[in-house]
């Protein structure tokens, strides 16, 4: 009877044990870590399923290989590797390794990666076990996050306006080198500062706070703000709200833009403007002024041009018409007839526009004049004692300098059209 019960007993303790196995190797084979058994020297003796479908290969297959070559297609064990360091220091060792290449995967991969020695009884290593966790699109993550940050603080550094972040109260949580510069800070005197403090007028930091809470965001709020010397400067805020993951209000983040010299300069136009307008009204006084002047020059002239025309021809034109009649000047009466032209074109002047251009030189005057009054290049040449080639001479440059040269008009009758005889 106690036989019996004897195999009754161990039957149920195999078949619990058998089935404790099933439940941790069933535990082992869920894990999404690769885990593994390895011998002293590196070679597989049992891997999870989690190991074998990843690397498309069987159990058995595996069994007897080592582990690096399998893995990662290496010689010799990997530089950083932890199961060389738990052969080494008996203790659990870890490892973040990198791997150019491993077996199933494209491209690199980084591995978090434990060794686990097991001892006998003596405290000899007999085995090791291996757990490793496919850890590249975390250390990518974690590297593009990195890179995104570094990018985000060279913009926020180099960046020519002034960034800030604060807290709700105002407490600034950072600010920028641009920040540091336009109020004359140092970071240290910045973070331990509040934002209310730079506004001059309290009121405005009341309704910029309003705004951005009902809207969420503020675009170039027009504020005037002092720097750490009480200097007045003008800006533009252009802000959003910072919230956490509940919605509440955490602070404010935003760009201060300087427009200090922008408001001068608006301001120097103003007065410019102003100057010129006054300058403007002068002007168009000084201008009646100068409009009377000339109008009353105008008439000074027209009375002192009809007084010389009234005496020449009342006093002048008399002697010399008298002169003219003298026969012992007979002689001269062709020279007469000539000034008395000259009288007449004079005083035809000063009440109309000229009418010989005034490039003629007095010997051409004298030719045109002769010519006006019907006189041949033989006659002129005689009256003048030259010859004729030089008369044919002045006749050219006459038509030349009265641009009628090559135009085919009669020279005479020209000139009598614009020396009218009187």
């Amino acid at each position: 009877m106690n036989n019996v019960k004897s195999k009754d007993f161990f039957s149920r303790a195999e078949k619990s044990l058998r089935e404790s196995e099933a439940q941790k190797k069933a535990i082992l084979d869920a894990s999404i870590d690769r885990i593994r058994l390895i011998d002293r020297d590196m070679r597989i003796i049992w891997a999870n399923k989690t190991t074998t479908r990843e690397i498309n290969i069987s159990p058995e297959e595996l069994v007897g290989k080592f582990c690096y070559r399998v893995f990662v297609g290496r010689d010799s064990p990997c530089p950083e590797c932890p199961t060389k360091k738990a052969l080494k220091s008996g203790n659990i060792e870890h490892a973040i390794l990198h791997q150019p290449y491993s077996k199933g995967i494209k491209g690199e991969t980084y591995w978090d990666t434990y060794t686990v020695p097991i001892k006998n009884e003596s405290g000899d290593i007999v085995n090791l076990i291996q757990i490793t966790r496919n850890i590249t699109e975390k250390v990518q993550a974690e590297k593009a996050l990195r890179e995104s940050e570094e990018k985000w603080r060279r913009l926020f550094e180099d960046s020519r306006d002034a960034i800030y972040i604060t807290k709700r109260n105002g407490e600034y949580v950072d600010v920028n080198q641009s920040f540091l510069d336009l109020f004359g800070y140092t970071r240290e005197e910045a973070i331990n500062s509040n934002a209310v403090d730079r506004y001059i007028n309290p009121i405005d930091r009341v309704r910029f706070t309003k705004e951005i809470i009902q809207k969420g965001s503020v675009k170039n709020y027009e504020v005037k703000l002092q720097t750490k010397d009480r200097a007045e400067i003008y800006v533009l805020n252009s802000a959003t709200v910072r919230k956490a993951h509940d919605g509440s209000i955490l602070g404010y983040q935003g760009i201060i833009r300087d427009i200090t010299q922008q408001k001068r300069d608006v301001q120097a136009v103003k007065e410019r403007k102003a100057e010129l307008e006054v300058l403007n009204k002068q002007l168009e006084e000084n201008n009646r002024a100068l409009s009377v002047l000339a109008r009353n020059l105008d008439i000074t002239r027209r009375e002192s041009e009809k007084r010389i025309i009234q005496r020449t021809q009342n006093f002048v034109m008399p002697i010399i018409e008298k002169l003219r009649q003298d026969k012992n000047l007979e002689r001269y009466k062709t020279d007469f007839d000539l000034l008395i032209g000259y009288v007449r074109d004079l005083t035809s002047d000063l009440a109309n526009d000229i009418k010989i251009p005034l490039s003629l030189s007095a010997t051409e005057l004298r030719v045109a004049s002769l010519i006006r009054n019907g006189m041949s290049s033989q006659e002129i040449a005689k009256h003048l004692y030259v010859s004729a080639a030089t008369v044919m001479s002045h006749r050219k440059n006459i038509r030349r300098k009265l641009d009628l040269h090559n135009s085919g008009i009669n020279l005479k009758a020209y000139l009598e059209s614009k020396l009218d005889q009187r």
